[in-house]
This record gives C-alpha cells, sequence and structure tokens, in this order.
C-alpha cells in the first residue's frame, strides 16, 4: 500500500457513517493524498449501476474504467441493495469504504468480490 495513501485512511479509520458516507471518503482521500477534486457526493442514493458509472467517468472527464486496479482506483460495489457504493483500491487485496452501521473501514476485497462492478482510475494515473 502507498505510504501516502495508508497516512490518509488512518485519519478516517473508525470515523461514523455519519461523519463521511461512501462518496465523502473517496473525495477527502483524492484531496488528502492526490491533491485532486473529485466531484461532490451523489448522495448514495443512485439507484442504478449504470448512471453510477456514467457519474463517476463523466467526473469532469477525469475517470476511465480499468479492467487491473492498482491502489488509488475507485471502486464501484452493489452493497445492501444501493448499486452504487464506492471505496478506494488500496492494494494488495484491500480497499477502504464506508458504510452505515460500520463507519469507515479497511475490508478484503475478496468479501465483496461477486459485488464488485469495476474500477475506475483517473487519467492523472495513467
Amino acid at each position: 500500500m502507498n505510504r501516502q495513501i495508508f497516512q490518509a485512511c488512518s485519519n478516517y479509520v473508525g470515523k461514523p457513517y455519519e461523519d463521511f458516507n461512501c462518496w465523502d471518503l473517496v473525495r477527502k482521500l483524492y484531496q488528502d493524498v492526490y491533491n485532486l477534486d473529485v466531484h461532490q457526493d451523489y448522495g448514495c442514493d443512485v439507484p442504478d449501476r449504470e448512471e453510477c458509472e456514467s457519474l463517476i467517468k463523466t467526473n469532469k472527464g477525469e475517470f476511465f474504467k480499468s479492467d487491473k486496479p492498482e491502489p488509488g482506483d475507485i471502486m464501484l460495489l452493489r452493497i445492501l441493495g444501493v448499486e452504487c457504493h464506492i471505496g478506494m483500491y488500496l492494494g494488495v487485496g484491500k480497499f477502504i469504504h464506508s458504510l452505515k452501521g460500520n463507519g469507515v473501514v479497511i475490508d478484503s476485497v475478496s468479501r465483496y468480490s461477486t459485488r464488485v462492478n469495476g474500477y475506475y482510475r483517473h487519467r492523472s494515473f495513467s
């Protein structure tokens, strides 16, 4: 895991969901680690995966879908019936995200492998 990403994550792990929903968390991590402004939170209520993918891809035209995840990629997941849950891939099979009831946690990608709908990389990382 990238040292800079790890340091930024350590500031948020354990914080309640009410402080950072999934979109807020990823937006803050991108600001802290990369000094990049990821477009505003969509409220985690986007009902449709295609709409969510479109929001990520058209986020100022800065993201593209990646076949192989790398640290810093945005992960799109389907969790608790929400097609538009996101987290940040950290490497070594781990990602950080925020869930209602759990808050900000680092989880194993394998635990959610059937729910991952894609990885999106910022153009400046390619």
